[in-house]
């Protein structure tokens, strides 16, 4: 369990770092969305899967998928506030405009296990804050 939230949040992480820098290199916005099929961005938690994909909507016609991160199972992981599920990094590798920060946590399936949840904080710059809150919200 310890070893799976680790794996999902440094994914996680990952994803996002490719979507930045990927943005600039590509010449438009690059999205990280929760995507339960692997081609549309969807409204599900982040452990049913997610995709980096080119382009700000939700489902563009155009848009290339640039990573596709299947589902994990013994955990969840998804944002405290459904509003924040989709980050998206403008052709400067900056968050859009309307993007005011977001928390994600990873947490044990097995509420024994609580105190291993560990928080992404996500900040309007984008930087990543890493924490232990002891419980999980979500």
């Amino acid at each position: 369990t310890r070893a799976a939230l680790r794996i999902a949040v440094n994914d996680f992480t990952a994803s996002l770092e490719l979507a930045k820098r990927r943005a600039p290199f590509l010449n438009t916005a690059v999205t990280v969305c929760p995507s339960s099929d692997g081609i549309n961005c969807t409204d599900t938690p982040y452990e049913l899967g997610w995709i980096v994909r080119t382009g700000p909507q939700a489902n563009a016609a155009n848009q290339v998928i640039l990573q596709d991160v299947l589902p994990r199972q013994n955990f969840r992981l998804d944002t405290t506030n459904p509003a924040n599920r989709r980050f998206t990094f403008l052709q400067n590798g900056r968050l859009a405009s309307n993007f005011n920060g977001a928390t994600l946590e990873a947490c044990p399936a097995d509420a024994g296990y609580a105190s291993r949840t560990r928080m992404l904080t996500i900040n309007r710059t984008g930087q990543i804050t890493f924490s232990t809150p002891g419980a999980c919200t979500i």
